[in-house]
């Protein structure tokens, strides 16, 4: 007997309005997800979730 797939509707929860991203700056809710960003001439930090003032090294 072959089994079939059972699909269930999630809705996504907007963790950005939710405010518990943990984003310091700028939150980008994604579909079960979110991405964090900073403001110009600060540098994101993917780890803590910060924003330091600074740019970027160029190596």
């Amino acid at each position: 007997m072959k089994q079939r797939p059972i699909f269930i509707n999630v809705a996504d929860i907007n963790e950005c309005d939710e405010s518990t991203s943990g984003c310091e700056h700028i939150c980008n809710n994604t579909q079960g997800s979110v991405t964090c960003a900073c403001f110009s001439g600060f540098v994101y930090n993917s780890t803590s979730k910060q924003c330091k003032q600074g740019m970027p090294c160029k190596l």
